[in-house]
């Protein structure tokens, strides 16, 4: 059965005659937005890439790989039909006051990453208990928990970009050269192959093809920079960016927590259990 959508907080038809509450909900409906707006710059300015592999480029030995990541984060499909929904879409289904309006609040980053981390632990969901605690000591770890909230944040910004639910232009806008890079590497990719065939393309050629892509992108989202320096948009990022970084750095540590103490209680249990914890005589 498809969820329904709790009632928005903000329908109440409050009035000037009450001023005071009037006053309060505009001002949460308006911190709330440009929460929203800011969220959305800070994970383009920070995530956008052509490749997936870029914002991960190096995990910790022992820490789930990018293409680990990212396989539980997608559907998973066979000839079109869907075999497994991802975290992605299992989070749009079980979070829908995340989405009002079918358009996701960016002020729940820090709620969706908290959402991930249960889910990657859940091993009803990731199927083994092998990898749920694969995916909880790289969760603690906090070089890959970034670099995971990177390529997640990537991943749901971009599907929304697809529907066209995006706030921020700025925003979309650093979606737009990532895409239109994609396209025009997956363009100079077939025209590479058709040009090879039958012919093993050079480990060099590929790699200065993606050197070029690379520096492409990146002056691209240069001169975008540039260009919304002075767009309304950027005072609005630059106001709450320190608060949503704080946030990130408190939901490191509250995931960390969350998912140790508990394996850390059931490693005492066990030891009771074999006489080796405290209270045994």
């Amino acid at each position: 059965m498809k969820p329904t959508l709790p009632p928005d907080p903000f329908n109440t038809k409050v009035t000037l005659l009450e001023l005071e509450r009037f006053a309060e909900i505009q001002a949460r409906k308006e911190i709330l937005n440009e929460i929203d707006i800011a969220s959305e710059i800070f994970i383009a300015r920070n995530c956008c890439s052509v490749y997936y592999a870029d914002l991960m480029d190096f995990v910790p030995p022992g820490t789930a790989s990018k293409s680990m990541l990212l396989s539980w984060l997608n559907d998973s499909k066979r000839k079109h039909n869907l075999i497994r929904p991802g975290v992605v879409t299992l989070y749009r289904y079980d979070r829908p006051d995340h989405f009002p309006g079918g358009i996701w609040s960016a002020n729940r980053l820090c709620q969706y990453v908290e959402y991930l981390a249960k889910k990657l632990t859940d091993k009803g969901f990731v199927r083994t208990n092998k990898r749920a605690c694969l995916f909880r000591d790289s969760l603690c770890n906090t070089n890959w928990f970034f670099k995971a909230v990177a390529v997640c944040g990537l991943k749901l910004l971009e599907d929304c970009y697809r529907q066209g639910a995006l706030k921020s232009d700025v925003a979309q806008g650093y979606l737009s050269i990532t895409f239109k890079e994609r396209d025009r590497m997956e363009d100079t990719a077939r025209v590479i192959g058709r040009c090879t065939k039958n012919h093993e393309v050079p480990v060099d050629l590929r790699r200065e093809l993606r050197e070029i892509a690379e520096e492409s992108i990146k002056h691209a989202l240069r001169t975008h920079l540039a260009i919304s320096a002075d767009h309304e948009e950027q005072k609005i990022f630059e106001k709450w960016e320190p608060s949503i970084r704080a946030a990130l750095s408190s939901a490191s540590e509250n995931v960390a927590m969350a998912l140790v103490l508990p394996h850390a209680e059931n490693n005492a249990m066990e030891q009771q259990e074999l006489g080796f914890g405290i209270g045994i005589i």
